[in-house]
Parts: structure tokens; C-alpha cells; sequence
């Protein structure tokens, strides 16, 4: 059964992009203000989401419709706006907002159905604000983010502030490379702080449950690990740097674990409390006291926290650099040619004459890795980009992947 949103948008879709489209500014805020009046009624009908660019539509529509009502003059820039992400079908939101919204669950209370739409809803428009103001100041932002190619082993000690106290570390999973460099970021750390005490802090590990701080032996690695595969060894090797080792993961993530084997994952209740809106926030929030708890009760601690992007993030809503802002963490992203961070690499994508630099490096010695270091200068900047540094290895498919997509 089709929604009256549906029927509207087909009545009025040739009079909106006319208006759009008009070479008449004046045009385009007459017809948009009518058609934006006249919609008004059945927004409350439209569909709560399908995908995070349905929601979007929706939720601009509503704002034009606001500034329509409000002041037709204020209309020319959230046009354009508007213009330009149905040209990118909003694929920048889809791919960094679509995993909160596969989660289905089974046995989900009506109330938590409506929590997460509502984290939905403002996910969803915290980040339009967010891609609209930083579209607007673009020319501004680019002075303030370098860029530079290096082969072999980063410098971390160079890159982390000295006094940090809080270092998160966001990466794509089951990477070997990124395991690598987490390993030598630890390493270096360590070296350089031998009078403080050094944590691991990891997503792949369980926390033992009812421990405000929950330390880990080597031992443990088995009966405490997270997944299944991609991690045994990268984790004894952290072990073997010396580093204290503390699980982060909620304990009643394990309990639900079973059930993944035998239905779909994101139908399955680990899948909702896993990746649904709610669920990533009440984890974030689980991580969140275990982490201030270890930082307010050892004053020389250096934690070291590692995670998926999602969780770490300075641009996402409930992110652990956003719960722990008062402790001024310092958020590094690991990341091959897939783009994690659209809002950076829309913003200071990797100018060419350095994609030739880290080609020309390998070329050179082709047995020595060689990354794209992009290192934001100030924290206001940073909050915005989502990270301080963003680090991406050299892949033969990146210069020309870049420059396809955009970036």
C-alpha cells in the first residue's frame, strides 16, 4: 500500500526540480515555498526510514520548508546544498550512516523500536548540519590539514602529543597492516613513556563482568575474545609489548553470541545490540566508565584505545572522543583506498602530486609500505574533520580510486 508521501512526490516532482532548476533564483523560492506549503501536511505521513537518504529527504525537506515560511531570501545556499547531494544520491551519508540502520532485531520492545529511531533521526541530521557547514567553509578548513607520503614505520611519537593522555585509534577490521602499526604505536609509546603506566584498550576483547576496570592475562585471550578469527595473534603480540591490557567489550554481548550462528546476523539480537543506533550507544557508554574510571584513578595512565571507526570518531553522535571530550582525546584513523571518513576526504582529499610521491616511494623499494599521512594542525579543525590523523596505506588502486570518486 503506497504512502500519500508517495503520491505527492510523484504529483509535484516535475514542478519541484523546475523550481530547482530555474535560472531564477527568485523562481526557485517562489515555486520551492509553495510546493514546501503545500507538502507540509503529509511529511507527518512519510515513512520514519528505509536507508539514512530517506530519512535526509525528509528531514530537508522540512528545513526548507521551515525557511520557506521563515525567510525565502535565506533559501539560496540549502538549495544548492540540496542540489548537490540528490547529484551524489546522498551516497556520502548512505556509506557512513548505513550500518545503524540494517539491525532489525527479534524481541525488541516497542520503546526501544522508538529510542533508536529517534537516534536515527538525529544521527541522521547531525550530520547534514555538519556536511552543510563544512561544504560552506571548505576553503577555509583545507589551510589547516597537511599532507605528506613517508615509507617505512610512522614516527607516532612525533604525530601523538607528549602529554597525551587518552590516544583512540580507529580502524577497518581484520587488517594486518593496521594490526602492525597499532603494534608499533604501542611500541613507541611505551618507549617514550617508561614511567607511566601503558593501556591497550580493545573492542576485541569482553570485559569480565561486574569489573569497573577489567585487566587481562595473556591467558585470557581465548575465553574473552570478541572474534572469532583475525585477532589471536595480533593480540599476543600486544601482550608481548609490555603493555597492560584491559577488555572493553559489554559482557552481554557474549551471552547473545550463540545465536548468530544459526539466523541472519543483523536479524539476531547481537546484531541489533551490536550495530543498531541504541545498541552502539549503549556500548560506547559501557566503554565510556570503564575508561574514565582507569583515567581519574591512575593519573599517569596512557591509554591506548582501539576500535572501529564508528566508535571513535569526533563527528559522530555518542562517539567515545565526543563522551571523553573533557579528557582531550587524541583520534587517529587507519584506513586503506575505502573511504571511512567521507567529510575529510571530501574536504582535503590527497593532492596528486603526493600520490605520485608514495608511488614513485614504493617504486623505489617496493619491500618497505609506504602511507598517506594527513595530520589536522589545530582541535577545532579536528572535531570537525573527525580525527587528528588520518593515516592510509599506498595500494596501487588509490590514486586512481581518489580520483574517480571524487575525492
Amino acid at each position: 500500500m503506497y504512502r500519500p508521501s508517495f503520491f505527492c512526490g510523484i504529483g509535484l516532482k516535475a514542478l519541484f526540480w523546475q523550481g530547482v532548476k530555474s535560472h531564477s533564483i527568485y523562481m526557485r523560492k517562489i515555486l520551492l515555498g509553495g510546493i514546501f506549503l503545500l507538502t507540509a501536511p503529509l511529511l507527518g505521513w512519510a515513512q520514519a526510514y528505509k536507508a539514512p537518504s530517506a530519512l535526509a529527504r525528509e528531514i530537508l525537506q522540512q528545513s526548507l520548508q521551515r525557511r520557506a515560511l521563515k525567510n525565502l531570501s535565506g533559501l539560496d545556499k540549502k538549495i544548492l546544498y540540496w542540489e548537490q547531494l540528490q547529484k551524489n544520491q546522498f551516497r556520502d551519508l548512505d556509506i557512513t550512516l548505513q550500518s545503524y540502520f540494517l539491525p532489525s532485531g527479534t524481541g525488541v520492545s516497542a520503546a526501544e523500536r522508538a529510542e533508536n529511531t529517534r537516534l536515527l533521526q538525529a544521527m541522521t541530521r547531525h550530520w547534514l548540519n555538519l556536511d552543510f557547514y563544512v561544504s560552506q567553509h571548505k576553503q577555509t578548513l583545507q589551510p589547516h590539514i597537511s599532507a605528506r607520503a613517508i615509507q617505512g614505520t610512522p614516527s607516532y611519537t612525533h604525530l601523538v602529543p607528549p602529554d597525551a593522555r587518552l590516544v583512540m585509534v580507529g580502524e577497518v577490521h581484520k587488517q594486518p597492516w593496521i594490526q602492525q602499526e597499532v603494534i608499533h604505536l604501542l611500541e613507541q609509546l611505551k618507549a617514550q613513556h617508561p614511567q607511566r603506566n601503558v593501556y591497550y584498550a580493545s573492542e576485541f576483547l569482553f570485559a569480565r563482568p561486574g569489573e569497573e576496570i577489567s585487566l587481562l592475562q595473556e591467558q585470557d585471550i581465548e575465553a574473552f575474545k570478541v572474534i572469532s578469527s583475525g585477532y589471536d595473534d595480533f593480540l599476543h603480540r600486544v601482550f608481548r609489548t609490555g603493555v597492560q591490557v584491559m577488555g572493553l567489550e559489554t559482557p552481554h554481548l557474549r551471552a547473545n553470541k550463540e545465536q548468530t550462528e544459526n539466523q541472519p546476523f543483523f536479524a539476531a539480537q547481537q546484531g541489533w545490540k551490536a550495530f543498531s543506533a541504541l545498541g552502539v550507544r549503549e556500548r560506547n557508554r559501557y566503554w565510556e566508565k570503564q575508561i574514565r574510571t582507569l583515567l581519574q584513578q591512575d593519573p599517569s595512565a596512557l591509554i591506548v584505545l582501539h576500535a572501529g571507526h564508528g566508535h571513535l570518531n569526533y563527528t559522530q553522535l555518542n562517539s567515545l572522543s565526543r563522551l571523553l571530550n573533557e579528557f582531550q582525546p587524541f583520534v587517529m584513523e587507519f584506513s586503506m583506498h575505502v573511504s571511512v571518513n567521507r567529510l575529510l576526504d571530501k574536504t582535503a582529499p590527497i593532492a596528486s602530486e603526493v600520490l605520485n610521491q608514495g608511488a614513485h616511494l614504493k617504486a623505489q623499494n617496493p619491500t618497505e609500505p609506504v602511507f598517506y599521512i594527513r595530520q589536522v594542525k589545530n582541535k577545532q579543525t579536528a572535531r570537525l574533520m573527525g580525527c587528528d590523523v588520518s593515516i592510509k596505506a599506498y595500494a596501487p588502486r588509490l590514486s586512481f580510486e581518489l580520483g574517480q570518486k571524487g575525492f
